[in-house]
């Protein structure tokens, strides 16, 4: 590395000069691909984690129009049943 050059970002091999190692080179190009393909599907899991969470905020905002749709359906405990009020 030379004085006026910058160390790659975290994480981000330095490109090398070929040694003229074959084995090194294909290597080398392996796990380029292989970041590549994590990067891709770290992309991926970001987008379905997004997605689960707004379908989990839908369910609930869904189950509480349900409960309150069945509060509503239910018979109100004080009132007689509609039988008995037509008998008396």
């Amino acid at each position: 590395m030379g004085a006026d050059e910058e160390p790659p970002p975290y994480g981000e091999a330095r490109p090398q000069e070929p040694r003229g190692c074959p084995s090194c080179a294909r290597l080398e190009q392996e796990l380029a691909l292989e970041r590549e393909e994590r990067r891709e599907l770290q992309r991926q899991n970001r987008g379905l984690v997004d997605e689960n969470r707004e379908l989990l905020k839908a369910n609930a905002d869904l189950r509480v129009e349900l409960a309150e749709i069945k509060a509503r359906a239910a018979p109100d405990d004080n009132e007689p049943p509609e039988d008995a009020r037509r008998i008396a």
